[in-house]
């Protein structure tokens, strides 16, 4: 039931892998060792933190156009959209 663990300069494929290496490093008092663990780490915090703010600028986007959109309804209509209006189009 082990799996065999990944070559060194290959980066874990899985999170028990990762908790193999992490466990092996820390009996053998590597933890410390390793720049390539900073590195990795590094590489990681970049790799989720851009699709985050990608995710950030869409989002913004999409207000910046609604609002631009929404100032120049008409009073009636914006009404209708604050009271529900729209839901109930859609409901339809």
């Amino acid at each position: 039931m082990s799996e065999p663990s990944p070559s060194p300069s290959a980066p874990p494929r899985s999170s028990r892998q990762r908790y193999r290496q992490f466990v092996d490093a820390y009996r053998a008092r590597r933890l410390d060792d390793d720049a390539d663990t900073s590195t990795s780490a590094v590489h990681a915090f970049h790799h989720r933190s851009r699709p985050r703010s990608l995710n950030f600028r869409v989002m913004l986007s999409l207000r910046r156009t609604l609002f631009e959109r929404m100032l120049h309804l008409p009073l009636p209509t914006l009404w209708e959209v604050k009271t529900g209006g729209v839901v109930r189009a859609f409901g339809q």
